[in-house]
């Protein structure tokens, strides 16, 4: 279960990477989309569009690292152990 633990922790944090990454994307599309810019907006969407593909796999990951938590365990015990995975705690 620790390792699950690890495992989850990584990928969420790999997650909260990308969406760091794809915060200024947005901005930078909101900016485009007022100057009315559709070359631009065409490269911009691209880009947001390869970022999103990174968080979809991230969060398919997760899942199945959460799945694989849940294996034989009841919903309660994984509630904990998310928990204390989220607060940096380990799980006995």
């Amino acid at each position: 279960m620790a390792s699950l633990i690890e495992e989850l922790i990584t990928v969420l944090k790999a997650e909260e990477a990308v969406y760091r990454e794809l915060l200024p994307v947005v901005e930078q599309k909101t900016q485009i989309i007022v100057r009315n810019d559709l070359t631009a907006l065409q490269k911009i969407t691209e880009l947001e569009q390869l970022t999103v593909e990174k968080v979809n796999a991230l969060e398919h990951k997760r899942d199945g690292v959460i799945v694989n938590m849940g294996k034989g365990k009841t919903t309660a015990a994984l509630g904990l152990a998310v928990r204390c995975a989220g607060s940096g705690r380990r799980v006995l």
